[in-house]
């Protein structure tokens, strides 16, 4: 942990965040807190949040299933830029495997 003094007060912070297969929905949602916006979306604006504080966090993220895919998820992409990214390849299992 990282201690900062915000506005007079001692905070901490993590050192690094790990992000364990991000799953998005697709399309944009009409509730709050995304109010039209994407799930993706809403999570690019808190990783430049992050990325903009005075002090460095890591932040990475690992893919080792298939939810980010197909018709129903997103895999993000442009959560890619902002974190270092680990993509895990399984043989186990296929979209054809899987039943919808």
């Amino acid at each position: 942990l990282i201690q900062q003094v915000v506005h007079g007060r001692r905070v901490w912070f993590p050192e690094r965040i790990s992000l364990l297969d991000p799953y998005f929905s697709r399309g944009r949602k009409p509730y709050a807190p995304l109010f039209g916006r994407t799930t993706g979306e809403r999570a690019n604006e808190t990783l430049n949040l992050i990325r903009d504080l005075p002090f460095h966090v890591a932040i990475d993220t690992y893919v080792t299933s298939l939810i980010g895919t197909g018709r129903f998820g997103s895999r993000a992409s442009q959560l890619q830029v902002h974190t270092v990214h680990h993509e895990v390849h399984t043989a186990f299992s296929t979209w054809a495997q899987i039943g919808l």
